[in-house]
């Protein structure tokens, strides 16, 4: 008898310690917890082009004007060092400066950023 009471207690103690994939901890640099709400990404995040060469750039419009890139509509551009999805966007190379205007996500290696408008300038020291 004893041992039937023995064998029913490892049975049951082996499905005891099965969590079914629920997650008990989380990590703070890991981009989605189920668990931990405040370790949640204010929008997914997503992979870097691996092109280092240029940029990958869809947009539903283009147009250039005078040294200035106008993208409108779903736009989203994709380096090896940042995304950029926005609305609208307008690319400056007269004095490297980009306006993105409407549902502005942007991320980089440091930082995740969301807005309606977001305004960057580019030094001439940064390769």
């Amino acid at each position: 008898m004893k041992k039937y009471l023995i064998f029913l207690v490892l049975i049951l103690s082996h499905f005891s310690i099965h969590a079914e994939g629920v997650k008990l901890s989380c990590i703070p640099n890991e981009p989605a917890c189920v668990n931990c709400p405040e370790y949640q990404t204010l929008f997914p995040i997503e992979e870097f082009s691996t092109n280092t060469d240029s940029l990958d750039i869809e947009a539903d419009q283009s147009e250039i004007l005078e040294g200035k890139y106008l993208l409108n509509g779903n736009v989203e551009v994709n380096s090896e060092k940042l995304y950029l999805a926005a609305d609208d966007v307008e690319v400056s190379s007269i004095d490297n400066s980009l306006l993105a205007t409407g549902n502005v996500r942007f991320q980089d290696e440091a930082y995740l950023i969301t807005g309606d408008l977001l305004s960057a300038t580019r030094d001439e020291d940064e390769n």
